[in-house]
């Protein structure tokens, strides 16, 4: 909670300063590893490009390597101009506080979503609101 909830709170916190944001959710589970979920740090090899270099990692299937070109146009795009979307990919839609869209790197693609975690993570910023105010 408090990892996801805190990378939430930070573009509502952002955007409502009227900065541009975007956020995404990696939740592709690796081959052989399905049980273990997408656990932080397990979108790195994806980003870069780096799938099947490590002689005991998973053995990856042609939904991740497509799943690697996405994630990697799209934070590349985002490098260069401060704007994930460019070209065929799907369009990821620009963070605001209120909807919180998302895009979501899983088995189908990148899909665009809302309101991640929404419930627990108002709970998460309105307590840290409070502690803040304190």
């Amino acid at each position: 909670m408090q990892f996801r909830c805190g990378s939430v709170a930070e573009p509502v916190w952002h955007t409502t300063a009227k900065n541009p944001g975007y956020q995404f959710q990696f939740s592709r589970a690796a081959p052989g590893r399905k049980g273990l979920g997408a656990p932080h740090g397990s979108e790195v090899a994806y980003v870069l490009g780096t799938l099947g270099t490590s002689p005991n990692g998973p053995k990856y299937n042609a939904t991740d390597r497509e799943v690697s070109s996405a994630i990697e146009a799209y934070w590349t795009n985002f490098a260069k101009t401060g704007d994930p979307n460019g070209g065929a990919l799907p369009r990821c839609p620009a963070f605001d506080p209120t909807a919180r869209a998302y895009l979501d790197f899983n088995a189908e693609g990148p899909v665009a979503k809302e309101g991640l975690r929404r419930q627990i993570c108002d709970l998460y910023t309105d307590k840290l609101r409070r502690q803040i105010a304190q």
